[in-house]
């Protein structure tokens, strides 16, 4: 059968529409992954607009392109556009379920918006279908750290750590979750191991900052958030905790730098106003402090630390009412806050109810047994109400805390302690036998509080025709003291000398 030339010409043009057909499919693949590649590339450069822009490129290509939404996505959550990351990752889903990538990129957008239930659901869907994705374990472990899970936290990074030894993310994760549960040492290796590996990890220097801080090497503690700073200097966080450590130094300008700082970066960390309203508040900035304390509540009502330092200032300024309102609800927020129980016994001492002081006093020391202000507050309302035997209870209590241990001495033996006056503590109110408090910090940022009689003399030992009476010194003095303990006294810290 022969096939005349109509139907030759008719084969010609199907083959040639074919052609057209196979040769553009593959042009198309070859050109969504070439935006896709070159979009990941800008991702990795931190050129977030760029990537996104050859992402869309992509998917005007192939709009059924899983890949390319769930790394639009992605970089949408660098920007902070966390709702059109969760809207593209969901999509790269609808395409294609079975995409761990996605659900892990989904996952970070949820924990940066602070959902941490559905984080962890994603990450765990991520890990389902890729039982070898060491960041969905590292990720999914941190977000465990927020809420509590510290057990859990610590199983998923080591998972990570199992699984990709080089991740750096995974131990600084590892770090703060070993912080928060008290294991500084193995925090502060955790995250060398992150810095040893990527030398520009941010995050890893702000993590051991916060374990150093915890184990009050302030100065150290201060270098890694400052080295944080300089590799990100958008990192709100370090400047917030590094204001932190200088405030306990008792550097408060320099504290209130770095927390406005720290709110100009971010003006949505709670964290950051709070902090400012107490540093405020030692600087007698009370109507300031209180500002900010409420600034902090309104950014996050469930922060109990900012009504306790609101609760603070509140009574500092004699409204003892408020402060009492706003240490009563620290306290519903966290009921294991010691310091907001023994803040609120001070209140109601000063309001004169001392049945209700009492009960407040003797629950900070339930929580934390060795409390010494609150045993030396129960101390003195136990003496006034003539319940010897109970006060001086409390006085023997107070000798056998680790803390009193650092600061006293045999009765009669005298020690030495130089540094610089961070603050003095005036309280003329005979109830607390006028006794007055300088806090002193030395080099290393250490604290100790010395308890003297308000009005005592104290006498130069550079200058012995000169004397000063504790009203005549200033913060900021650089003092070398000598003191010497009488345990037969409620105050342990009775006498001392004082070098200017």
């Amino acid at each position: 059968m022969s096939i005349s030339q109509r139907d030759l010409r008719k084969i010609s043009i199907l083959i040639l529409l074919a052609s057209f057909i196979i040769f553009g499919n593959v042009f198309a693949q070859e050109s969504t992954k070439e935006a896709l590649d070159k979009g990941i590339e800008y991702a990795q450069k931190g050129k977030y607009a760029e990537a996104i822009s050859e992402y869309n490129k992509a998917i005007e290509i192939n709009p059924n392109y899983a890949e390319a939404y769930s790394n639009r996505g992605n970089a949408y959550a660098k920007q902070g556009n966390l709702s059109q990351a969760i809207s593209d990752c969901a999509k790269a889903i609808d395409i294609n379920p079975d995409l761990a990538e996605a659900y892990y990129n989904r996952g970070n957008a949820y924990g940066k918006k602070g959902d941490l239930l559905q984080a962890i659901s994603d990450f765990t869907k991520a890990i389902k279908i890729n039982s070898n994705l060491a960041e969905a374990y590292s990720n999914r472990g941190n977000a465990y750290t927020k809420q509590g899970d510290l057990s859990q936290a610590i199983s998923d990074c080591t998972k990570a750590i199992g699984i990709n030894p080089n991740l750096a993310s995974a131990y600084s994760n590892r770090g703060n979750a070993y912080t928060k549960q008290g294991d500084l040492s193995q925090a502060i290796s955790d995250c060398a191991k992150a810095i040893d590996i990527n030398h520009y990890f941010a995050e890893a220097y702000y993590n051991r900052g916060n374990a150093y801080g915890k184990k009050g090497d302030l100065l150290q503690a201060i270098s890694d958030f400052t080295q944080a700073i300089e590799i990100n200097p958008n990192l709100a966080e370090a400047y917030s905790n590094r204001g932190n450590a200088y405030a306990k130094q008792g550097n408060l300008s320099r504290a209130i730098y770095d927390y406005t700082k720290a709110i100009g970066i971010n003006p949505n960390l709670a964290e950051a106003y709070c902090n400012r309203g107490n540093a405020y508040a030692k600087q007698g900035n009370l109507s300031q402090a209180i500002s900010d304390c409420t600034k902090a509540i309104s950014i996050n009502p469930n922060l109990a630390e900012a009504y306790y330092n609101r609760g603070n200032a509140y009574d500092k300024k004699g409204d003892l009412l408020q402060a009492i309102s706003d240490f009563t609800q620290a306290i519903k927020i966290n009921p294991n806050l010691a310091n907001a129980y023994c803040n609120r016994g001070n209140a109601y001492t000063k309001q004169g109810n001392l049945s209700q002081a009492v009960a407040d006093y003797t629950k900070a020391i339930e929580i934390n047994p060795n409390y010494v202000k609150a045993y030396d507050n129960r101390a003195i309302i136990y003496y006034k109400l003539e319940k010897n035997d109970k006060s001086l209870a409390d006085v023997h209590k107070v000798e056998e805390t680790p803390e009193a241990m650092k600061i006293t001495s045999k009765p009669g033996e005298i020690q030495t302690f130089t540094g610089t006056i961070a603050e003095i503590l005036f309280n003329n109110d005979p109830m607390y036998g006028n006794r007055s408090e300088i806090m002193v910090t030395d080099d290393k940022g250490q604290k100790i509080s010395f308890i003297v009689r308000t009005g005592i003399s104290v006498s130069s030992l550079s200058d012995s025709e000169k004397t000063y009476t504790l009203k005549t010194l200033r913060k900021g003095d650089r003092v070398t003291i000598e003191y010497m303990t009488n345990r037969e006294e409620l105050h342990r810290v009775m006498t001392i000398k004082l070098t200017i």
